[in-house]
């Protein structure tokens, strides 16, 4: 039985009801904080092609924005693409890796080391990333992923070898004062690949997303290692093969996959090197075993400095509401829709926030609710 006054505390009915009000609203405001790594300690920042949200240092976060951007700039440079389709990006620099794991899908979370993801939809993509165990192995996932953004908004549909194997060589990439490295190894490639029968030229070339080799196949590691070894032998360690040779397969290579006619493929890669696939073959194995793996330097593309990227402090509202976003796209979070129903309510004209919703009923198969996300 429940008893209105308590002889302890001396409080009256009244007073009572009144503890009772506010220790329900407390248990709703702590209910309410139930997005992890939500604090005072976040800051955004914004450069030319990103929005960042960081509990790093400064130096860290303007450090990270800084070799994205160069990345962005070189890789478009390089293969003398354009942005068709831009799609805005925001990035998640978690300081503690317990945070971030409370933001990892479910598939992701049976792998504990992984530092970082890249998520694209329709009205943005994400990036989250934790620092908490050292940037190079998250910066290194973040780096791979960005570059098949990059082919995305450019509207290149590559072979899945070649999208494979450039993001695998520009996820080394090192970012210095006036130059940056790329074609830095990869240990696991290099290991792999003096250690296993390389598959078939012709089976490399084939791959596309469906493939078993690309998804659940025994030879799914060892297609990114070759894929990224074959770039690799043919940008860095090739002498005796024209540059031009080399673009105009890699051109041709873009612009037609061996999917379509093996035959003709087969063709434009002797016309190219003036060799076939078991004469690259046995070049490329001898190279693999032989374990020198030389990367480029190159003098930076020009770029906003860091210390020009604007920011500012995030309030918890502010933070709460991207956090729940960020939770909604990554596990369809029921808390997450509702901090962002919630932010709508606030505020009707709140546009990226009805973005966020549309894209989640989009996502989830229901069109209507899409059309309506801002009505509500």
């Amino acid at each position: 039985m429940c008893k209105f006054f308590c002889p302890r505390l001396g409080l009256s009915r009244g007073m009572f009801l009144c503890v009772v009000f506010a220790t329900v609203m407390v248990c709703r405001t702590a209910a309410a904080e139930s997005f992890a790594g939500v604090d005072d300690k976040w800051r955004r920042y914004e450069s030319p092609h990103f929005e960042l949200f960081s509990q790093n240092a400064d130096g860290d976060s303007r450090a990270l924005l800084r070799h994205l951007e160069v990345l962005s700039a070189f890789f478009l440079d390089l293969l003398k693409l354009e942005e068709r389709q831009p799609l805005e990006v925001t990035i998640y620099y978690f300081s503690r890796h317990t945070t971030f794991s409370a933001y990892k899908s479910a598939e992701l979370s049976k792998n504990r080391e992984i530092a970082a993801y890249y998520l694209s939809r329709p009205d943005r993509a994400v990036i989250a990333m934790s620092s908490e165990y050292g940037d190079a192995e998250a910066r290194r996932i973040v780096s791979h992923e960005y570059v098949h953004h990059l082919f995305r908004i450019t509207e290149e549909k590559p072979p899945v070898w070649f999208n494979e194997g450039m993001a695998e060589l520009f996820s080394t990439i090192e970012v210095g004062s006036t130059t940056l490295t790329i074609g830095l190894p990869i240990a696991g490639h290099v290991f792999r690949l003096q250690q296993e029968n390389l598959l078939p030229l012709e089976a490399l070339f084939a791959v596309d997303p469906r493939s078993a080799i690309y998804t659940t196949g025994e030879h799914t590691g060892l297609f990114y290692s070759e894929s990224w070894g074959l770039l690799h032998y043919l940008n860095f360690g090739v002498s005796d093969i024209p540059a031009d040779r080399l673009s105009r397969f890699l051109s041709y290579t873009q612009a037609f996959g061996a999917q379509a006619d093996p035959a003709a493929f087969r063709e434009a890669f002797n016309q190219s090197f003036g060799m076939d696939y078991r004469q690259m073959t046995k070049r490329l194995d001898n190279y693999f075993r032989g374990g020198k793996y030389f990367g480029r330097r190159a003098p930076l593309p020009k770029t906003e400095p860091p210390a020009s990227y604007p920011a500012r402090s995030v309030s918890r509202d502010e933070i709460r509401e991207r956090l729940g976003d960020l939770a909604l796209r990554v596990n369809r979070s029921p808390q997450g829709k509702y901090a962002l129903i919630e932010a709508v309510r606030k505020n009707p004209v709140n546009v990226r926030v009805i973005e966020a919703l549309g894209t989640a009923a989009l996502v989830e198969g229901e069109p209507e609710a899409a059309a309506s996300a801002g009505t509500r």
